[in-house]
């Protein structure tokens, strides 16, 4: 937190002027190809540890604005060869729909007044929620990328994490999970609900260090390993905007340098705003460079707000990928919050992002208001 002198552990004990002169080698050479030239929009993942690819969200004009290309998540979950050919009418599949992307904070027993946060309970809750809904996680990296590959019929769902606190990750000092954590639950509630993949994208800092208690060489590689995403949160939680240009650059470039010190060979494709809260110009949010460190993000997470556009929709816009809160105490701000948009979601059936099994088309109703993204539009399959 600004104001307070922290360190990072003695295994990352670099300066920021340090991370920010760590090589920037082939840092935003892209190599997956577009959409429409060919890719496929159930392209797989990289190998555990290889470097995935990333390119930025597009100018944020309207004029300008294309499906943003990127890496699919380094360690996706095993997914099915084949899978029985369905009919999209017969699941009634949109894939232009809408996808809830959760925002979580602290999982913590007590929460106390602040609203950002939730018990174990009321998160396990939520998760059974989504399970009930026939949803199905995926990383920001696999939504950004157009890389939604699950059942016919199921929905995604992105579940976010930001600021890196100890209740959401840790390792004991044998270099087990810690129970309670976030990621423990999730992996121990996927373990009894077949379908449902435990992975998560996590938004860390490291001033202060992200999962205080756990070493971020061990920690970082261990969440790659188990298809977690790792993305980009700031190096210390800047309000990008009071900070001013060239300071958000340089939190930007740090973090991310930070990370890929962690966990070496990892490609950090996805950040999110402290507060949610846009640097001016927009642009430094997703490409920049301060003091010769480079960073270019496909995607862009705001804070708080409501479900977001189908990636393959024209209506995506990759700079402003709308977040949902998912907190403990109602108030005013409830219409932002997960209970009432998982309800609204499961209320209009006909808005939500449905799957139609095949991750080389991109179905939906001729009937649907959603025009599909030209950069799809070789892909689409309107029944």
């Amino acid at each position: 937190m600004p104001g307070k002198t922290r360190s990072l552990p003695r295994s990352l004990h670099l300066s920021v002027a340090a991370l920010l002169s760590i090589s920037m080698a082939g840092a935003c050479t892209s190599s997956r190809r577009h959409p429409a030239s060919g890719g496929s929009k159930g392209a797989a993942a990289p190998e555990v540890g290889s470097r995935g690819t990333s390119a930025p969200p597009g100018d944020s004009s309207p004029a300008s604005k294309s499906s943003p290309t990127g890496s699919s998540s380094p360690a996706a979950p095993s997914r099915p060869p084949t899978r029985p050919a369905v009919s999209p009418a017969s699941v009634k599949a949109n894939e232009l729909g809408l996808v809830p992307v959760l925002m979580y904070h602290q999982i913590v027993p007590n929460p106390g007044t602040d609203r950002y946060n939730q018990t174990p309970a009321q998160f396990t809750a939520e998760l059974k929620t989504l399970y009930d809904g026939g949803y199905v996680p995926i990383t920001a990296a696999d939504f950004v990328a157009g890389n939604i590959d699950i059942p016919a019929g199921k929905h995604p769902v992105v579940l976010t994490f930001d600021d890196s606190t100890v209740s959401q990750f840790g390792l004991t000092r044998s270099g087990q999970l810690k129970p309670g954590t976030a990621v423990a639950l999730l992996i121990e509630f996927a373990a009894s609900h077949p379908g449902f993949r435990p992975v998560a994208t996590m938004y860390v800092n490291f001033l202060p260090p992200p999962f205080a208690g756990t070493d971020p060489a061990q920690g970082l590689p261990w969440l790659v390993a188990h298809g977690f995403e790792i993305g980009d949160h700031t190096l210390s939680h800047a309000n990008l905007r009071k900070v001013g240009a060239a300071k958000a650059k340089q939190e930007l470039a740090a973090d991310l340098a930070a990370i890929e010190a962690a966990a070496p060979g990892y490609r950090v494709t996805t950040m999110a705003l402290p507060f949610g809260v846009h640097p001016q110009p927009s642009s430094i949010a997703w490409e920049g460079s301060a003091a010769g460190r480079s960073y270019r993000f496909a995607g862009v997470m705001e804070v708080g707000a409501n479900p977001a556009p189908s990636p393959y929709s024209a209506a995506f816009d990759g700079t402003r990928i709308a977040r949902i809160r998912s907190q403990s105490l109602p108030g005013a701000d409830a219409p932002f919050e997960s209970k009432h948009w998982l309800e609204w979601l499961r209320l209009h059936p006909a808005q939500v992002y449905t799957s139609d099994g095949d991750p080389e088309k991109v179905s939906f109703p001729r009937s649907s208001k959603q025009a599909i993204a030209a950069a799809y539009a070789s892909r689409a399959a309107a029944y």
